[in-house]
């Protein structure tokens, strides 16, 4: 059995990058809320989550174009927002494409790209009288954030990934991009149909799954379950206590939430990001009303997942992939 203290425990350089980058953060997002506005500083909180992982992945040279992909996104998303959902969905079939080109080894940089989309769609819609250039200046910042606590902790912290990644052929980037493009379609799709209104959760899970090894996919869909299951208890647990209690629980939760990512542990991810979520909400129903809508986005959105990767497998398959072309597809051998 596993030991428990091995799956919570964290190294001291991922704590210390969480620590670090959300005073960084409240350092800059303060006066970004008070001077400029809520929705540079929400744009910010965007940018800095899709750029967390080019922070870790990304080589150096490809930083650059991260950062011109994520400054993209939020105008690409903040545009079509007030659109509707057809043109919405056909920019996220092809942002979906284009984060598949940021592909490298079993590594996924750039993962939240299709849902920043979308969240940049809805600030739009919600709040059309908003300047673009807000948007814009909030996602420039919340690079800076990520790249600004990078740098800060680098001398006091090991890297995450020390040897760069194998090089991946353009097949298997675009079959990836293909597999993102189709299930983040289908949750949009089903999401307006059933009128669910958290399909962003949905579309974040489905993101992360697809983002590992396939031969991973299966193990991270159960502990982003588990994870969530056990995060809306503990959400749950902390609505009946008065406040501070809640607040302070997410402030925590939320640092658990990016040292644990630092360092790829998604179970406890997501058993902290699950009351980080749900205790800052602005939401009429109780929270655990919220909590079981939370648990129904992940568990579709694993299903969802799967499924995917099991059509993009059997299509392989009817292909007659040899070992050799097998090997070909994965690591771009001649």
């Amino acid at each position: 059995m596993t030991d428990i203290r091995q799956i919570f425990s964290l190294p001291k350089g991922a704590f210390l990058f969480a620590i670090g980058g959300v005073i960084l953060a409240l350092l800059l997002l303060a006066p970004l809320a008070l001077f400029v506005g809520p929705t540079a500083a929400q744009a910010a909180y965007l940018g800095a989550l899709l750029f967390l992982g080019p922070s870790r992945h990304l080589p150096g040279t490809w930083v650059l174009g991260a950062a011109a992909w994520a400054m993209g996104i939020s105008i690409l998303g903040y545009l079509i927002g007030p659109l509707g959902l057809g043109p919405l969905t056909l920019a996220l079939i092809v942002v979906s494409l284009g984060q598949g080109l940021f592909r490298l080894d079993s590594v996924a940089a750039l993962t939240r790209s299709p849902v920043n989309l979308v969240v940049y769609a809805g600030l739009a819609d919600s709040r059309p009288d908003v300047p673009l250039w807000h948007v814009v200046l909030g996602t420039l910042v919340g690079v800076a954030i990520v790249l600004g606590a990078g740098r800060i902790l680098e001398a006091h912290s090991k890297p995450i990934i020390t040897a760069a990644p194998a090089p991946m052929t353009i097949r298997y980037r675009l079959r990836y991009g293909t597999m993102l493009a189709a299930g983040g379609a289908a949750i949009l799709l089903i999401s307006e149909l059933v009128h669910f209104p958290y399909a962003p959760w949905a579309l974040l899970s489905f993101c992360l799954i697809l983002a590992v090894d396939e031969h991973d996919r299966s193990r991270l869909a159960g502990n982003r379950v588990l994870g969530t299951v056990a995060g809306v208890l503990l959400a749950t647990a902390a609505t009946l206590v008065p406040q501070p209690g809640p607040m302070i629980l997410a402030v925590l939760s939320a640092l658990a939430c990016v040292a644990y990512l630092r360092v790829g542990k998604y179970g406890p991810f997501m058993m902290f990001l699950t009351p980080t979520i749900i205790l800052t909400t602005s939401s009429d129903q109780p929270g655990y009303v919220l909590g079981i809508e939370r648990i129904a986005a992940i568990a579709a959105s694993a299903i969802i997942a799967l499924a995917c990767t099991w059509v993009a497998g059997m299509l392989d398959r009817r292909r007659h992939l040899g070992p050799r072309a097998t090997r070909e597809l994965v690591t771009g051998e001649d």
